[in-house]
């Protein structure tokens, strides 16, 4: 898999993730092998391990898809 397509479906996982879990993406950076992600939740109540396993399980489905 090239990186590039690899950072495209994490770009869509974030955005479906904002929608989702209601928060601004203030700022990311896509490493290599690993992302960083500056959030800031719209909502008192949030879940940040919640936030990152829709992140991350969509991108995992894509990427098994992809293979």
């Amino acid at each position: 898999m090239k990186k590039e397509q690899a950072c495209q479906y994490l770009a869509i996982a974030i955005e479906q993730a904002k929608l989702r879990h209601d928060f601004l993406l203030w700022a990311y950076v896509f490493m290599p092998n690993h992302a960083h992600l500056l959030i800031y939740p719209k909502q008192d109540t949030y879940s940040i391990s919640k936030i990152l396993h829709s992140v991350k399980q969509s991108v995992s489905r894509r990427v098994l898809l992809y293979m």
